[in-house]
C-alpha cells in the first residue's frame, strides 16, 4: 500500500494520477474534505481507501500497524493558504503533523517524501537549499 497525504489537493491528485499510470491502485488517500469541493480531485484518480487527515494522525500515533505493508508515504498533505496568519493552526498542520508522519516512517523504516515549498526561501535573488537562506515571507513558509 502507498500512503498519499493531501490526495485532494492538486498536486496529492496529481501524484495519485502518475501512481495509476504506473499501474499502482492499492492507496490510501488521506485528506480533509472540509471543503466538500476538493472531491472532485479524488474523483480523477484510482485509490482502494480514503481517510481523514485526523483519524490518519490518531491511527500514526497510537502505536496501532497498518493491516498492510506500506510501501511509501507521499506526505503532500498541508494547508497551502499562504495569506493563513493563524500560526498556530499552520505550525500544527504544516509542521507538527510532518514531525509525526516523519518519526513514524523512520521507526518503520518507510520511504517517506516530503513537499517542502520555495516558500521557505523567500524573494532572495539565488535559490540554494540552505537553512542560512531561509527567509519565509509569511507563516505558511515558516510553517514548511
Amino acid at each position: 500500500m502507498i500512503i498519499v497525504t493531501g490526495a485532494a489537493g492538486f498536486i496529492g491528485s496529481q501524484l495519485m494520477r502518475g501512481l495509476n499510470a504506473q499501474g499502482y491502485t492499492h492507496i490510501l488517500a488521506v485528506d480533509d474534505l472540509t471543503q466538500g469541493q476538493k472531491y472532485k480531485n479524488l474523483a480523477s484518480a484510482t485509490f482502494s481507501d480514503y481517510q481523514d487527515y485526523e483519524d490518519f494522525l490518531i491511527h500514526l500515533t497510537s502505536g496501532q500497524p497498518f493491516e498492510e505493508r506500506i510501501e511509501a508515504i507521499f506526505h503532500q498533505g498541508a494547508c497551502a493558504v499562504t495569506t493563513e496568519w493563524n500560526g498556530r493552526h499552520m505550525l500544527r498542520n504544516n509542521y507538527e503533523y510532518a514531525k509525526q508522519v516523519l518519526h513514524y516512517a523512520a521507526r518503520h523504516r518507510i520511504p517517506c517524501f516530503y513537499a517542502s515549498s520555495a516558500a521557505v526561501y523567500g524573494n532572495g535573488q539565488v535559490f540554494k537549499e540552505s537553512s542560512s537562506l531561509s527567509a519565509p515571507l509569511n507563516v505558511y513558509g515558516y510553517s514548511k
